[in-house]
């Protein structure tokens, strides 16, 4: 909500999209965005919804349906009668409801989004995207319309324009393993953000379970925002590192269910432990100094990165590189025995430098097998002798 009354609701969200080219209401023809108070009488009151627990609990099983397995019923039940509460009492959360119905008939609802403004507990400010979903939900027989998510997403973003906010925030339920949502999200011009990946903002994001992204409005790219979304096209933001290779459908990386693509997930939830641990203010003082040297290693300056916590997603984006191009993952702790910091060589020779540092495979007995290697085979041929020198032995005891 905003000091004016609730951000999003119905009237509110006309008066942004009645601003909106011609080309924009025909990409999302067909399609109606209702929040409060039009959802007591197009949902709720149809439904028999009021305070009672037990109506509440009936009617989410609707919208659980549409969310898949990164969220959980109860999650969605309150989310639901807090929006409600918000509403109804202007007290409470500030969370609102906004649903997506089919534009000739009210039975048919094809998504929903929560806000909660305050859910981030650093910026009380911000109206954060609680819960996004769509698919086929109640009264659907066709298949799920792809734009009901697209819509959303732009009604999310453009309402908050209009009313002069400059930041959006969101996070990914089941972080990188939720490829398709995490994707959608880049494309509109949401990127990840260690400053707010920490429970300082968002209270499940201690367990890593998922991804705080953020969007600038005040990049010069959202001004496109309607011509990215016609185009089915992705936001500019003007950014070096803005590449993704598990967005890029034409590669076996950004393929789902494919052997490199969750090669990828499993690398990227290492990187992002890794990192975790390095920056975490507990951190030793071993970890300390191999923090200190994998910042050297990159040319990562927290000075002018201004936060550690960019510095750390900086270390992410190094380590995206580093597990499509070199196919390993940040180094641990073995980065303290490598080479000297890096004195003005280029990204690619640190590069190098670090995937001569990383961990060698291990065997059976968990003992580094490098050592073997390093001595040019001499070890296995001393092994040859000695078994060649037995088998004699054993045929002149025979004689």
């Amino acid at each position: 909500m905003s000091k004016y009354g609730p951000l999003f609701s119905t009237e509110s969200i006309q008066d942004t999209l009645d601003k909106c080219s011609p080309r924009i209401k025909r990409r999302f023809k067909g399609l109606k965005c209702v929040g409060f108070p039009d959802l007591y009488d197009i949902f709720f009151e149809k439904h028999g919804v009021n305070d009672s627990d037990d109506i509440f609990e009936s009617v989410s099983e609707m919208f659980y349906k549409s969310c898949g397995s990164y969220l959980n019923k109860d999650y969605i039940t309150s989310a639901l009668k807090e929006s409600y509460d918000s509403y109804d009492s202007y007290y409470g959360d500030d969370q609102e409801l906004v649903m997506i119905f089919d534009e000739k008939d009210d039975d048919h609802f094809k998504g929903f989004m929560v806000i909660e403004t305050g859910e981030c507990r650093k910026l009380f400010d911000v109206p954060v995207l609680k819960i996004i979903c769509s698919g086929k939900l109640h009264g659907d027989t066709g298949p799920p319309d792809r734009r009901v998510s697209r819509y959303m997403l732009y009604v999310y973003l453009k309402v908050l324009m209009d009313n002069g906010h400059d930041m959006g925030l969101l996070e990914v339920a089941g972080a990188y393993d939720n490829t398709a949502a995490f994707c959608l999200y880049k494309k509109f011009g949401f990127r990840g953000n260690a400053d707010l990946d920490t429970t300082d903002c968002f209270t499940q994001s201690n367990a890593l379970g998922t991804l705080a992204m953020s969007a600038d409005l005040t990049n010069d790219g959202f001004k496109y925002l309607d011509e990215t979304v016609i185009n089915e096209t992705a936001i500019d933001l003007g950014l070096g590192y803005d590449f993704d290779p598990m967005c890029d459908k034409t590669t076996t990386v950004g393929k789902p269910g494919r052997g490199e693509n969750e090669t990828e997930k499993y690398k990227r939830h290492a990187n992002r432990r890794y990192v975790e641990r390095l920056f975490h203010p507990n951190r030793s003082s071993v970890e300390e100094k191999e923090r200190q040297l994998l910042l050297e290693r990159h040319d990562v300056d927290p000075a002018i990165y201004n936060t550690l916590a960019k510095s750390n997603q900086e270390l992410l984006e190094v380590g995206k590189h580093l597990t499509v191009h070199l196919k390993h993952t940040l180094p641990k702790k073995q980065v303290l025995k490598g080479t000297p910091p890096n004195n003005g060589s280029s990204p690619t020779d640190s590069n190098r430098n670090l995937k001569s540092a990383v961990s060698s495979p291990t065997d059976s007995k968990g003992k580094g097998t490098s050592a073997k290697k390093s001595n040019g085979g001499g070890g296995k041929r001393r092994t040859r002798r000695r078994r060649r020198t037995r088998r004699r032995t054993r045929r002149r005891k025979r004689r």
